[in-house]
């Protein structure tokens, strides 16, 4: 009851309160969001970065390509976002919780054939971005973390439906069990039981799983709001059209760039696996320095 009196206090500010007020009350919470979801990478990357600069420049060879479909599935959470907002403001509910539904199984489906495609090229991947025995030993063990990748999506359609609802609370708390998971199962997997990249990379796996399972159960019982109906679930042919045209242009902007940076890691790795352990950090840092203007936008 107090979730939805909550969301119908956003709503409200939304459609007759202050432009300004509205967009710090949305926007805030989104780019602290934000910066706790790549507070997984950031922390496995500082664990790994104990172990040595093979299991630091490995984690960089593995990341650009699980964010390339990362990135592509946000044109999903955008969709999702938009068209669902839309429906709400329609005074359709019913037909926002259709168009979820249809959302939440297009971004399952995809992201579980990808986690597979990705798990299953990663090594040859590797190979070509010229890493040597170690660092490709390291790299192609870390790869478990690709495993994340269905969770990850779950967590985002959840997102994306809470805020076209005006809540964009609900998901900021949902990230933060997940990061307080990780910033413990870290350090036990890899150093108290020694199980190095595959131990950070099962932490991801188990700290996105959890979060995951309760958005899932959120959308699939909440009351008040739009919830997702999976029985006796097909698709609809107008509701495909109306997710493509909307978020296939972010898809392939965000992927693009995930793209562009896989490549230049190529160029990077020539110069040795320092340099491509320092480039990735300081793409983490550019990453940070820019989130609010992604979380604003």
């Amino acid at each position: 009851m107090a979730k939805a009196k909550v969301t119908e206090k956003n709503i409200k500010l939304i459609l007759q309160g202050s432009m300004g007020k509205a967009i710090l009350a949305l926007a805030v919470p989104v780019v602290i969001n934000s910066f706790l979801q790549t507070m997984y990478n950031l922390t496995d990357t500082y664990w790994l970065g104990q172990l040595g600069t093979n299991e630091l420049a490995a984690i960089n060879l593995v990341s650009p390509l699980q964010q390339i479909v990362v990135n592509f599935g946000s044109g999903l959470t955008v969709a999702g976002a938009v068209l669902i907002a839309q429906l709400i403001g329609a005074s359709k509910k019913e037909e926002a919780a259709s168009m979820a539904s249809q959302i939440f199984v297009c971004a399952m489906i995809f992201s579980i054939i990808c986690a597979g495609v990705i798990a299953i090229f990663t090594p040859t991947v590797v190979n070509w971005l010229g890493a040597d025995e170690p660092t490709a030993k390291v790299a192609n063990v870390y790869r478990i973390v690709i495993l994340d990748m269905p969770f990850l999506y779950m967590v985002n359609i959840f997102a994306a439906i809470r805020q076209a609802q005006g809540d964009t609370v609900s998901p900021m708390f949902l990230n933060l069990t997940g990061i307080l998971l990780n910033v413990i199962l870290d350090p036990l997997l890899m150093i108290v039981i020694h199980w190095g990249a595959a131990g950070a990379a099962l932490a991801t796996v188990i700290a996105k799983a959890v979060p995951a399972m309760i958005s899932l159960v959120i959308l699939k019982r909440d009351t008040t709001g739009v919830r997702i109906r999976l029985k006796g679930f097909r698709f609809e042919k107008s509701k495909m059209k109306s997710i493509l045209t909307v978020g296939l242009p972010t898809a392939i902007g965000g992927s693009t760039m995930q793209l562009g940076f896989l490549l230049m890691s190529r160029n990077v790795y020539v110069y040795g696996t320092g340099a491509m352990a320092a480039y990735g950090i300081g793409n983490k840092v550019n990453g940070l320095i820019t989130l609010p203007s992604n979380g604003i936008g």
